[in-house]
């Protein structure tokens, strides 16, 4: 049974890209090969910075007799990095997976449906704790040095620890799933919760360089008090030295650690599960005189509301553009003068371009817009009950017009607002604003069009996790880096064609081969994204 488990939680990784439906065995592994190359580059990319930190630390800490502290500081840091990336996975995965009420259902028991979730979600850990003990024991290798015997046993402890780090982001992802029902399927609260939480953390990222700083300076101290307070964590330095009771006591605490937590959660598994379910599923009352008629594609657009609305992960993972633009725009009232200061450092070095002003704004929208991909996942979220629409007497093109009208709605009142309050600061002409705005608008139409051609090529209904469509497996990376990457050609052809050409004819240039590659896909979506919608399953 349990094997059975482990081979569908890996088969819905699967279909993340879809392997093996609909798709030709060379595209399906392209795609898979794309995804886990970016994974790759983002893990040597931690690793790198942290290869130079550890740099830093080991002419602190190594060849003092107590090389124990730099293990000890940096293992820290590696369990901190793989809870915090992995704790929201493990909440999605774990508890507010769809298929959890059936499972439970069945004469499984919960544990078993545990440890199953938690296999693919220890692939993530491992990346990210790896990124972090790799260098550490790389550099530990090159300042002091290491055999084949500490090798292996450095490599164990990676493997180890990348399971305490999987240990503690399932009692993370616990308590945002005990969180989470309290709210009663609140999702603005949960979306406000999540914009502080995102303020911390911006905070703390432009104030690395100063922590990272005090780290290396007072290191010595830290570790002492780390040692003296948390003594398994010593014997765990220790054990990266080859001490054989730090082997002993180290091993024993990780296993440990992670043996009381996996016993605690698989007894609270069920009843959080059920609490989430039934804080998702709300009742709704029904009056007499509260029902009125309304045309199809008015209802269709309401239904898309509701939906984006009703999803704390779909606002945060494809709504934040917008709210970007808006504080943006805030930003700029406050700095305002330091912002009339970088034009005119850009007109000097740029000195042949006519109005710089418009067309730097104009691509700072861009990049913002593409945040907000919102029609990208919004036809494999309809999941299993596409049928529902596929069986009403209406046109797909409704539907996917439905989807598109969304997107203005997200972004067009952040455009106007943005617009609006640079063009006042900058002093910037009607026409020069008019250009901006009529640029971005084509932009959010192209974009709009775009994701949704990217879901009709790639549809995934077969998900457990509303997360996996949204956020989850290529089409999500080529949304938004297909669309970063646009942005960046388009910021390019601007500096060069600037010269010659003034940023408004320039921004109404750009907006009109936009609107002819949109025109392209409604074509294509009017023949061919209606076959492929009617058959969808």
């Amino acid at each position: 049974m349990f094997n059975a488990l482990v081979k569908k939680q890996f088969m819905e990784l699967a279909t993340l890209f879809n392997i093996g439906k609909r798709r030709s065995k060379s595209g399906s592994t392209g795609g898979a090969v794309l995804v886990l190359i970016l994974y790759v580059f983002l893990g040597v990319s931690i690793a790198s910075s942290i290869f130079f930190f550890a740099l830093t630390l080991s002419e602190e800490l190594l060849g003092k007799g107590a090389d124990w502290k730099y293990f000890v500081l940096l293992d820290v840091f590696a369990l901190f990095l793989g809870s915090f990336v992995t704790m929201f996975s493990a909440d999605l995965t774990l508890f507010r997976a769809k298929d959890n009420e059936m499972l439970l259902s069945m004469p499984i028991p919960p544990g078993y449906i545990l440890l199953a979730r938690m296999l693919p979600l220890y692939i993530i850990s491992l990346i990210f704790t790896g990124s972090v003990l790799v260098p550490e024991v790389l550099v530990y290798r090159m300042e002091v040095g290491l055999g084949l015997g500490g090798v292996v046993l450095n490599v164990v402890l990676i493997l180890s620890l990348a399971l305490l780090s999987l240990g503690l982001a399932s009692v993370l992802g616990w308590l945002i799933s005990l969180i989470n029902s309290r709210f009663k399927g609140n999702s603005m609260v949960k979306v406000l919760a999540s914009l502080l939480f995102l303020g911390v953390y911006f905070f703390f990222y432009f104030q690395m360089s100063k922590f990272t700083t005090a780290l290396v300076s007072q290191s010595t101290g830290i570790a002492d008090w780390i040692g003296k307070f948390i003594p398994p964590l010593y014997y765990l330095g220790e054990a990266h030295t080859g001490d054989p009771l730090g082997i002993v006591i180290g091993f024993a605490t990780i296993f440990a650690i992670f043996g009381l937590i996996y016993f605690g959660l698989s007894r609270t598994f069920r009843g959080v599960v059920i609490n989430a379910s039934e804080n998702t599923s709300r009742k709704t009352k029904v009056r007499a005189g509260s029902l009125r008629t309304e045309t199809v594609s008015k209802s269709l657009l309401k239904k898309e509301i509701k939906r984006f609305l009703s999803s704390s992960s779909y606002m945060m993972n494809c709504g934040m553009g917008s709210v970007f633009m808006v504080a943006a725009a805030i930003i700029a009232i406050i700095k305002k003068d330091a912002l009339i200061s970088l034009l005119s450092d850009a007109k000097n070095v740029y000195p042949g371009l006519s109005n710089f002003a418009p067309g730097l704004l104009a691509i700072v929208i861009f990049l913002l817009v593409s945040t907000c991909y919102y029609t990208m996942p919004s036809i494999s979220l309809e999941g299993k009950t596409i049928w529902i629409l596929q069986s009403m007497p209406l046109d797909p093109m409704q539907v996917f017009m439905s989807k598109i009208k969304m997107e203005y709605i997200l972004c067009a009142p952040g455009i106007l607002i943005l617009t609006t309050v640079v063009a006042i600061i900058t002093g910037m002409s009607v026409l020069s604003w008019a250009a901006v705005i009529v640029s971005t608008l084509c932009y959010t139409t192209f974009t709009a069009f775009f994701g949704l051609w990217i879901n009709m090529k790639r549809p995934n209904l077969d998900w457990t996790n509303e997360a996996y469509p949204i956020k989850q497996g290529l089409n999500p990376l080529i949304c938004l880096f297909g669309e970063w990457l646009l942005t960046i050609i388009l910021a390019v052809l601007f500096v060069l064609v600037g010269l010659f050409v003034p940023s408004e004819v320039y921004l109404l240039l750009v907006g009109l081969v936009l609107l002819a590659v949109s025109y392209a896909i409604y074509r294509w979506l009017k023949t061919r994204g209606r076959a492929i919608f009617a058959y969808l399953e």
